[in-house]
């Protein structure tokens, strides 16, 4: 069983009052940001764990016991979050290489680059 309540602070370190029973670690209970995020994870018993976890929004600290099974809901929680991230950023990265080469391709075709573009006596290429 676990210790469902979470103690809640502005900062880490402080005692904090106890908050309301939770039902979600990926809420913060303050403010409900999505975006909590775990400062420290420790096993205290072989079926609980002890987390803590700070909301960037409102700056929110919590901490609190949990079990094997919660943790594993918000571990793949933040796993989603990460491939989530990883893709949108894969996403960007192809679409920003596309219009960098478009670019350049138009540029070619402009006779806007020439072999002086590239020389080591280039303004662009010699460090300041």
């Amino acid at each position: 069983m676990s210790e469902r309540r979470i103690a809640r602070d502005s900062a880490p370190g402080h005692t904090g009052s106890v908050g309301t029973e939770q039902t979600c670690l990926t809420k913060c209970p303050h403010c409900e940001s999505p975006y909590v995020q775990p400062l420290k994870v420790d096993r205290v018993d072989i079926n609980l764990i002890s987390i803590e976890l700070l909301c960037p929004e409102c700056l929110t600290w919590m901490s609190g016991k949990f079990s094997d099974d919660e943790v594993s809901k918000l571990m793949n929680y933040f796993r989603a979050g990460k491939a989530e991230l990883l893709d949108t950023y894969d996403r960007l990265v192809q679409s920003n290489m596309a219009n960098m080469a478009s670019s350049f391709i138009y540029a070619l075709k402009k006779d806007l680059i020439g072999p002086d573009d590239f020389s080591s006596n280039s303004p662009r290429t010699r460090s300041k």
